[in-house]
């Protein structure tokens, strides 16, 4: 079976990392590592603070053993003191905490540059203990951080975490006895040529390859996000890849109850909701997690292009919703658009000097429909030279019938109608005639 083959590697990784003495009929170990960042707490007797954690709920939960150089058959931790991290075991800075912290405050984090002390987390049991055991070490190290007043490392994701949100997050988001991956895992996601590559970290915890997606637009985001979560809750709660590297994806049969609800949210009424998806080994990037890593196949969904075709995949799966809106533009109408096209020089600035991740630029324009008329469509900024934008579709066409969802496309920047700017903190920008088209709008008839 494929699992097993990279169940294998992944081993593999775990004994050269962790020094763990493999025998041959061994099952597969899941290790990892956390640590608590200490302010004054623990700093002298952690050792009393762990022995107590162990005593109370989490009883016989754990053995305590002083390295991995056995094979663990059941639970085990291996905890050391750090009293020099900044040498050897830096906290994250202030601008990583900033994008990677959970919970901290900018006193938080201006306090962790000054820190030199932490606890160091080993943890590993084989792979039948593959939820309990996690979930012993996740509430294992809440109690500690909460004893110590110290603040949570995640070593695989890179994120860090006050106790509270550690609890909130990783703790209260089971259901049925399984976890929300997603809640145990991090999505990077970074711009890589013209276009994005997303890619999990964390997947080692659940002993499955980690997943990544190359190519795809800012616009594309949440959904590429989605699929990666729904892949990433599927494997971890059984469905195994097949010889042909496929994976069957079925939101009606996610375990989690928290997480099927969400994902149900996520559909429109046309989605599929169950496909197969097939995949390929990944390449590793600097920076990409040490395990194995899986690529995200489109090659067998309709397009002419990659970002056709990924357009496709997320519509089949979760569905997709679009209008027409039928308008007379009217002196109101194209005045606004006027004012729109005249801040079109700074946004082709702001783009060519670079926008910051996550943000994007959609600008609306015309294309011929089969009668001779136009039909206004949104268009993702891929490229922006001289009066020529290069872009990707964003609507569905109701009335063109050589263009889909992710069709890339040249627009006239005389031409462009409006736009929207999406910065990375959430807002827009722009869309000034929207409003305007929603109050004009006039029945098919009346606009042609």
């Amino acid at each position: 079976m494929m699992r097993f083959k990279i169940i294998l590697l992944l081993c593999l990784l775990f004994h050269s990392a962790l020094g763990l003495a493999k025998e041959a009929d061994s099952p597969a170990i899941i290790a990892y590592q956390y640590a608590i960042y200490l302010d004054s707490h623990c700093t002298t007797n952690s050792d009393k603070e762990v022995q107590g954690v162990l005593s109370g709920a989490l009883k016989n939960k754990f053995t305590l053993v002083e390295s991995f150089d056995t094979y663990p058959v059941t639970p085990v931790l291996n905890i050391k003191l750090n009293k020099n991290v900044q040498k050897s075991y830096a906290p994250p800075s202030a601008e990583s905490i900033k994008l990677f912290g959970k919970g901290l405050s900018q006193n938080d984090a201006t306090k962790l540059q000054a820190i030199n002390t932490a606890i160091i987390i080993n943890v590993a049991y084989p792979e039948k203990y593959i939820f309990s055991g996690m979930l012993d070490a996740l509430n294992f190290t809440e109690q500690l951080a909460i004893k110590c007043n110290g603040f949570i490392w995640d070593e695989e994701t890179r994120e860090i975490f006050t106790p509270q949100i550690w609890h909130d997050l990783r703790i209260s988001s089971w259901s049925d006895g399984v976890p929300d991956v997603s809640e145990h895992t991090i999505i990077h996601v970074y711009k890589n040529t013209e276009y994005n590559r997303g890619i999990t970290l964390g997947m080692v915890k659940f002993l499955k390859p980690d997943v990544v997606v190359n190519d795809f637009s800012w616009s594309d985001s949440k959904s590429v996000g989605s699929l990666i979560n729904l892949v990433t809750q599927s494997m971890v709660e059984g469905e195994e890849l097949a010889d042909d590297w496929s994976i069957e994806l079925n939101i009606k049969k996610i375990k989690n109850s928290l997480v099927s609800a969400h994902f149900s949210d996520l559909t429109f009424e046309n989605a599929q909701q169950s496909m197969k998806v097939r995949f390929n080994p990944a390449k590793p990037e600097e920076g990409d997690p040490n395990n194995f890593l899986l690529e995200v196949d489109f090659s067998g969904f309709q397009g002419d292009s990659l970002q056709e075709k990924q357009d496709a995949l997320l519509s089949e799966l979760f569905g997709w919703k679009d209008q027409i809106s039928y308008v007379k533009h009217n002196q109101n109408i194209d005045a606004a658009s006027e004012l729109a096209r005249q801040k079109l020089p700074n946004l082709k600035d702001k783009f060519l000097n670079g926008l910051v991740a996550g943000e994007y630029i959609h600008v609306k324009a015309p294309f011929k429909t089969m009668d001779g008329g136009n039909e206004w469509m949104w268009v993702e900024v891929v490229k922006w030279g001289g009066i020529e934008i290069e872009g990707l579709l964003q609507n569905m066409p109701f009335n063109v019938p050589n263009l889909k969802t992710g069709s890339k496309v040249i627009v006239d920047e005389s031409k462009v109608f409006d736009y929207i700017y999406y910065k990375n903190n959430g807002t827009s920008e722009g869309n000034t005639t929207g409003k305007l088209i929603q109050q004009y709008q006039v029945s098919q008839q009346e606009a042609y």
